[in-house]
């Protein structure tokens, strides 16, 4: 860098307007730059701009102003000057950073960049310290500047540090040439940590004349943290509407349950449980949602139909072509008591799917009158459909009865010549 040197030239009772200086700064006997020399201008001083090295160190240096005399003046010399190279100052600067709340201490790569104007920094430490107002939030950890100017650490976050917005206090030590500087102004933003709830398998249900207790649960995990805090709601919906629904108390140890009452006659068909964890101050909330169907009870097909499908240890029913097979069956409640759906059940059926066991002898069956419509009428406490089979060809048959409830029930029948 360039130093203004200047020296004044006086003689008793004469101005000096002529001649020159050199200007030579040393550190004891040792020449600190090249020697430079200026003319003395007509008020008797001469002005340089003299070099000093790269890396000059701090400290005080003697300047050495020597007059070259001309024929009319002496030459002369001062010494007594002095050039003093102080400290250069620096700039620290961090970088803001995030993390996650945990319930285990967890590192966050922290860093800063030192910079001097004019001048590389490559020397000296930066301490870094997360405080909360006044208060150390974990120990401070030092690292070393890198010839780049950037100190970089692995920061320790205590176990359980808040939800918030800590301060990153990172300071530059110094050297012997340059100045300390610290940088208070970025922020550790420790944000909720994600969670996942998943609520529990639920078994189908029977539809009731009574309300019903329904036992829902559900687990709250978040990745390297356990859950011990917060509520799960439960809500049982049909449609998109609520039946039921309730809160648990605290979760322990990421589990959470509660009963709810499905009402009285409560609609058959599907439904949906739907947990949803509240979150806390550190843990974001999350939800999951489970399936069941409330069905009606079902014991099988009635004679003249073996239920097949159903019941083990039965024979596939065998009809002889063009008969009119009464189907049969009904439809219970968790009581036990018969019961009507909201709507007829349909009758459907497969094509032929092959042969069938031609060797076991037909049932007989009563004489009833086909039905024109692929409907189940409810007689005399069950549903029947009476299936007429003279269009049909021989082979083996899946009958389906379809309820109102989602649920196809069917059995295998036999036809034969």
């Amino acid at each position: 860098m360039q130093v203004a040197l200047s020296a004044t030239v006086a003689a008793t009772g004469s101005s000096v307007g002529a001649g020159t200086v050199s200007f030579q700064v040393k550190s004891g006997a040792t020449n600190v730059g090249a020697a430079v020399t200026g003319a003395v201008s007509s008020a008797g001083v001469a002005s340089v701009d003299y070099t000093l090295p790269a890396g000059t160190a701090v400290g005080e240096y003697t300047i050495v102003a020597t007059y070259s005399g001309t024929g009319n003046f002496d030459g002369s010399m001062d010494n007594s000057k002095k050039l003093t190279v102080g400290k250069r100052g620096t700039t620290t600067t961090a970088v803001d950073r995030s993390s996650t709340y945990s319930e285990q201490s967890v590192q966050v790569a922290l860093s800063a960049t030192v910079a001097a104007t004019g001048s590389s920094v490559g020397a000296g430490t930066v301490s870094f310290q997360v405080k909360s107002g006044a208060t150390n939030v974990g120990a401070a950890v030092t690292g070393a500047v890198s010839s780049a100017g950037v100190a970089s650490v692995d920061y320790t976050l205590p176990a359980g540090t808040a939800v918030g917005e800590y301060t990153i206090v990172a300071t530059y030590s110094g050297t012997g040439n340059f100045v300390g500087s610290t940088d208070g102004s970025r922020k550790l933003t420790v944000s909720k940590r994600a969670t996942t709830t998943v609520a529990a398998a639920v078994s189908d249900q029977t539809y009731s004349a009574t309300a019903t207790a329904l036992s829902l649960s559900a687990t709250v995990s978040a990745i390297g943290s356990s859950v011990n805090a917060g509520t799960v709601t439960f809500q049982v919906m049909k449609a998109g509407t609520v039946i039921a629904s309730g809160t648990s108390t605290t979760v322990a140890g990421g589990a959470a349950s509660k009963v709810l009452t499905l009402p009285a006659g409560a609609a058959v068909g599907p439904y949906t449980v739907l947990a949803t964890y509240s979150g806390t101050s550190n843990l974001v909330g999350s939800e999951g949602s489970r399936g069941f169907s409330l069905l009606y009870g079902w014991n099988g097909f009635l004679q003249p139909v073996n239920d097949t499908a159903h019941q083990t240890g039965l024979n596939e029913s065998k009809f002889k072509l063009g008969q009119t097979i009464p189907v049969k069956f009904d439809l219970t409640n968790l009581q036990g008591q018969v019961v009507q759906q909201t709507g007829s059940p349909t009758f459907s059926r497969s094509d032929n799917l092959g042969a069938c066991d031609a060797t076991a002898s037909a049932d007989t069956v009563p004489t009833v009158s086909p039905d024109a419509s692929a409907v189940y009428t409810s007689t005399g406490g069950h549903y029947q459909y009476n299936w007429s089979t003279k269009a049909m060809t021989a082979g083996e048959y899946k009958v389906f009865a379809n309820l109102a409830d989602g649920t196809n029930q069917f059995v295998y029948i036999c036809l034969t010549k």
